[in-house]
């Protein structure tokens, strides 16, 4: 965490440190590792995470979603699109509206 902290002090990388700082505090303090595994997606420009029941870790929403396998999700601007959730093959894209 400490790496992480020259990113999200100089506003550069909030959404990697968010994503990382939440999925860490979860998969430690909720359910051992077994259980939950979130995954990193990068969206270009944009990085967020997910598990495979469909826990989306995001900064740009500030909000809690939940992703729904093969269909989309709004929330606010955002639309998700999310094609699987299984770990060996996650399909997940974003739009801002």
């Amino acid at each position: 965490m400490s790496d992480l902290a020259y990113l999200y002090n100089n506003k550069h990388g909030l959404c990697t440190a968010w994503s990382v700082l939440i999925t860490e505090a979860a998969e430690e303090k909720l359910a051992p590792a077994s259980i939950r595994r979130f995954r990193f997606a990068d969206a270009g420009k944009h990085r967020l995470a997910f598990d495979e029941s469909g826990v989306l870790v995001d900064s740009a929403p500030k909000t809690v979603v939940q992703l729904v396998g093969g269909g989309s999700v709004s929330c606010g601007e955002f639309e998700y699109t999310v094609s699987s959730l299984e770990a060996e093959n996650p399909g997940l894209r974003y739009t801002v509206k």
